[in-house]
């Protein structure tokens, strides 16, 4: 049987994939704004925190996003399409979130299963009503709720972000 798993993007994780497609896409240029090397941690709970989707949003309107996942030792390092040389973010105050989501696996019927439309059918339709798992508090992944900054300075930028799981947001200042 093949795994099958239900593909789905939230507004962030949109966000991270288009903001990598493009900056391996649009590489090789010496347009944009010089960026500072952005790196750093996020440990949800004291743990690190693997698969999350980091964002730093600009507060400035002319702002570039910068993007980046965290790995399993919880690091990451951040990429800004249309910046010079792209890995980074441009010098400048950010709103952060983060956020990861888990969504349930659904096991394909084998292609010989006589019953197999039947079968695929029932697996469409528990794919439409499936919920994602949130990893981090929702309230992380929202730029009013996040409650995380970040200055970028120029030169390089390690950063540290202490999550927690019962965060239930804070307003932006």
């Amino acid at each position: 049987m093949q795994n099958f798993y239900l593909l789905r993007a939230s507004k962030n994780g949109f966000v991270v994939g288009i903001l990598s497609l493009f900056t391996v896409v649009g590489c090789g240029g010496t347009k944009g704004p010089s960026v500072a090397v952005v790196s750093g941690t996020v440990m949800l709970d004291g743990e690190p925190l693997d698969g999350a989707s980091v964002v730093f949003h600009p507060t400035s309107p002319s702002g570039l996003a910068g993007s980046g996942k965290t790995t399993t030792d919880g690091t990451f390092g951040l990429t800004t399409f249309r910046a010079t040389p792209g890995a980074g973010a441009a010098p400048g105050e950010y709103v952060v979130t983060i956020s990861k989501e888990e969504w349930p696996e659904f096991k394909e019927p084998e292609d010989d299963d006589p019953d197999y439309e039947r079968k695929m059918a029932q697996v469409e339709a528990a794919m439409d009503r499936a919920k994602p798992t949130y990893v981090t508090p929702q309230a992380y992944g929202d730029e009013e709720t996040s409650g995380l900054t970040a200055t970028v300075g120029t030169g390089e930028n390690k950063m540290v972000f202490e999550l927690s799981s019962d965060f239930s947001g804070s307003s932006k200042k």
